[in-house]
């Protein structure tokens, strides 16, 4: 849905503004395929850590998902939401406004195409330690894995952009408190 084939035919059904939405509602729907027709196979496991003997191990994979989550989520935060699942533009439009995009930074745009989604290390944690790998959470954890590392080919400009933006957030932050 994100080639360029498939946005001029948003171009052409007049669809263009609503292109982030639909693909945003589109995905979300084959995501509640997915979850809705999931078939575990618990007899195929690579490993399975018993963490029912365990309250420490337990907690330990418990504290591992929830730091995960939250730094997914907090990543999430420091993006602009409305502007990533496309109500923004729709907005814009309507005030007649310029594209959001385009009140954005040069660098973030560039970091924006290369990657849209906070949190590779939040992800991949969540994905793959786990108590029990069974074959189809493998296949799940590779794929997603795989898309992630293949598509978000952020840069070391990238890098240095965010790294210039938090030690501003810092600054501000600091500035606040005192």
């Amino acid at each position: 849905m994100k080639t360029e084939a498939v946005k001029n035919v948003w171009r052409k059904l007049g669809l263009e503004l609503a292109e982030r939405s639909i693909y945003n509602i589109c995905s979300a729907y084959c995501l509640l395929i997915l979850l809705k027709n999931w078939k575990t196979t618990q007899s195929y496991q690579l490993w399975f850590v018993d963490v029912q003997s365990s309250s420490t191990l337990w907690w330990t994979f418990v504290a591992a998902h929830i730091l995960s989550w939250v730094v997914v989520y907090a990543g999430s935060l420091l993006m602009d939401l409305p502007e990533m699942i496309g109500l923004k533009q729709i907005y814009y439009d309507v005030n007649d406004l310029a594209p959001p995009m385009s009140y954005k930074s040069r660098e973030l745009r560039s970091l924006y195409n290369r990657m849209r989604h906070p949190s590779f290390v939040g992800l991949s944690v969540v994905l793959w330690i786990t108590n029990c790998m069974s074959l189809d959470r493998l296949l799940l954890a590779v794929i997603w894995t795989a898309y992630m590392y293949l598509s978000w080919n952020t840069n070391k400009t990238d890098l240095e952009y965010q790294k210039y933006q938090l030690s501003r957030k810092k600054v501000e932050l600091a500035g606040v408190s005192e």
